[in-house]
């Protein structure tokens, strides 16, 4: 479902307000109180608390770009109250020498804050009180702001207090899909991922490792890849010149620390300066503290770890046998622990065959779909997913909101939305032809599929309220009738599953593109 439509009262009019509508200065959006001001003879303050439902009649008509073009009628009855409204307003509030608040006659209103004043400010009282009930009865769902289609001097001038008024806006509508081929029987190319015996005996490792002890080495045992070094660490920042600088937060130091010795346990040259130590050995081991670090102050930080190693241990692994599994597991052989991991990560490789699946015949999708997308549309989906974004970046690296605030700034934004604006693209052309399948085969959500659905939401959230639970459900109803049409593609597809390629074939075939993209850009700028 889309969200309402809003509309922002022009700069014109409020300036044609004047002094009684000081309150309204600036834009304001339709249904939302304006801010009050210190001394408001104004008709808007305190107005519009209950919008009324207003007489009007609308013409529709299709404009470019996915617009639509809407002419309101307002009947002279309703003008007239919406003029006498903004009269009686000024009436009460007005602050005028020699008359009681709430007494001004009113012709001394009307000679006071003059004609042109009191016209804008009755216009205004209009469209705000008839816009939203006319785009809440358009044939489309409206998007984004609506927009005055027509001069708001050429509005004014024709006012009359008792008379009809028609004026035109203008707003984004959501686009209508046009599907240039056919979605039944389409030919894709999708990654596959194959199960690996190997993650089996990897997890059962882990399994071990999770229920390993540890047992002092001998005397002569020296530092090295799977043993446990026990000592104490100091943390100093790291001069230009590789000297020690002032210490770091105590964060960063600690006594009698167990420092596992694996590769990729900490960061980077960390383990690695600490292998071929013996215990009573001192060392400085530089290091260099990731971009994403839990503490912001250490993120991207060069530092020195004075680095004490008092004793030496090895890690003693269980063995893999029936026993282990009864006491580390709930089952009862090595046997059914080892069938149960194959089919959990059996289930996990299936999840990603099928999520590739997917991904293609979207992508095909996209490729037989006609549809103009308006930039509101656009740019509502990149603000959300921009929110998104740093939302999780914010969760993942435990900053406070003063960082994060300082990071969203309108050139962050227009960076990430330039970035991410053909998968934008790309994602709503897919989405809008999914919707338009799913109204050609009939094809609805059941209550009950979403009823399932948002109880399994409501549970992860273990008590808390669900916040916007309309727009959550909306999204729930999204997804189901996406499941179901790709699942109607899947069945008349014409699929092919390759080898997804290893990690040096990627990287491989990322450095071709760069390269093949070189004399490309070097033409360019000849």
């Amino acid at each position: 479902m889309a969200p309402p439509a809003a509309f922002v009262t022009p700069a014109a009019v409020a300036a044609r307000r004047g002094a009684a509508s000081s309150a309204f200065a600036g834009a304001t959006r339709v249904g939302r109180p304006a801010p009050t001001a210190a001394v408001a003879p104004a008709a808007a303050r305190g107005r519009s608390a209950r919008l009324p439902t207003m007489k009007v009649t609308i013409e529709e008509s299709e404009l470019p770009n996915s617009m639509r073009g809407v002419t309101i009628h307002v009947t002279a009855d309703e003008v007239a109250e919406c003029y006498n409204k903004v009269v009686k307003d000024l009436q009460k509030r007005a602050a005028i020498p020699g008359f009681r608040a709430g007494k001004v006659p009113r012709k001394v209103v009307l000679s006071h804050f003059g004609k042109a004043t009191v016209t804008a400010s009755a216009v205004e009282e209009v469209i705000q009180h008839t816009v939203q009930q006319a785009l809440s009865s358009l044939s489309v769902s409206a998007i984004g702001q609506a927009q005055l289609a027509q001069d708001v001097e050429e509005i004014v001038a024709k006012f009359q207090p008792d008379g009809p008024l028609s004026f035109a806006i203008k707003v984004d509508v959501w686009p209508e899909a046009n599907l240039t081929g056919d979605y039944k029987g389409l030919t894709i190319s999708a990654e596959e991922t194959a199960f690996d015996e190997t993650i089996v005996d990897e997890a059962l490792e882990q399994a071990r490792r999770r229920e390993a002890f540890t047992v002092l080495s001998p005397a002569d045992a020296v530092a090295e890849e799977g043993r446990v070094a026990v000592g104490s660490l100091v943390g100093f920042y790291r001069n230009e010149d590789g000297s020690r600088g002032e210490q770091l937060p105590d964060i960063a130091s600690g006594e009698s620390v167990e420092i596992k010795l694996r590769h990729g346990q900490y960061m980077a040259g960390f383990v690695e300066g600490i292998l071929g130590m013996k215990a009573g050995d001192v060392r400085d081991v530089p290091v260099e503290f990731p971009a994403e670090s839990a503490r912001p102050e250490l993120r991207g930080v060069k530092a020195i770890f004075e680095v004490s190693v008092s004793a030496l241990k090895d890690e003693v692994l269980p063995e893999l046998n029936d026993d282990f599994a009864k006491s580390a597991t709930e089952h009862a052989t090595l046997d059914e622990l080892r069938a149960d991991i194959r089919q959990r990560l059996g289930e996990e490789t299936d999840g990603a065959n099928e999520a590739a699946i997917n991904k293609a015949l979207e992508a095909a999708l996209v490729d037989i779909t006609e549809v103009t997308l308006p930039e509101t549309l656009i740019d509502d989906q990149a603000k959300n997913k921009f929110a998104t974004m740093m939302s999780d970046f914010k969760t993942k690296s435990n900053m406070t909101d003063e960082q994060l605030k300082s990071m969203i700034t309108q050139d962050s934004f227009a960076a990430y939305k330039k970035s991410a604006h053909a998968n934008i693209v790309k994602s709503l052309t897919s989405n809008l032809a999914i919707t338009k399948i799913a109204q050609v085969e009939g094809l609805e959500a059941e209550p009950a599929e979403v009823e399932e659905n948002m109880a399994l939401i409501k549970a992860e959230l273990k008590g808390k309220p669900l916040e916007d639970e309309a727009s959550v459900r909306d999204k729930v109803v999204g997804q189901v009738l996406r499941q179901k049409v790709l699942k109607l593609l899947k069945e008349t597809a014409n699929v092919t599953m390759t080898p997804k390629p290893t990690e040096e074939e990627a990287a491989a075939a990322a450095e071709a593109a760069e390269a093949a993209k070189a004399p490309v850009a070097a033409a360019g700028e000849a």
